[in-house]
This record gives structure tokens, C-alpha cells and sequence, in this order.
């Protein structure tokens, strides 16, 4: 979508869309994934939910 310049990374200036968890995903067995709730999320850099 050509839009490099505003999209793809987490930098000042820059849209976000993310999801922060409740714990680091990276070290959370694939059986205890419906553990995991969502903190925080941030949509078109915009806080949207917050725990």
C-alpha cells in the first residue's frame, strides 16, 4: 500500500496498531495461550482498550 512512511514500525510519528498482553507470549506454552488477556490496544495510534 505504499505507506512505508507512516506504517511498519513503532517510531514517533508513525500509526500503531498493537496489542500489549498480560504476559510475554514468547515464553507462554501453547496450552496456556487462553491465558493471555489483552492490557492494552492501540488502533491507528489511538488507545482503544486499557485494562
Amino acid at each position: 500500500e505504499f505507506a512505508e512512511h507512516r506504517k511498519g514500525m513503532l517510531k514517533s510519528g508513525y500509526m500503531a496498531d498493537l496489542v500489549v498482553l498480560s504476559v510475554d507470549i514468547e515464553k507462554t506454552a501453547p496450552a496456556d495461550l487462553h491465558k493471555l488477556r489483552p492490557v492494552t490496544t492501540i488502533c491507528g495510534g489511538k488507545i482503544t482498550y486499557q485494562a
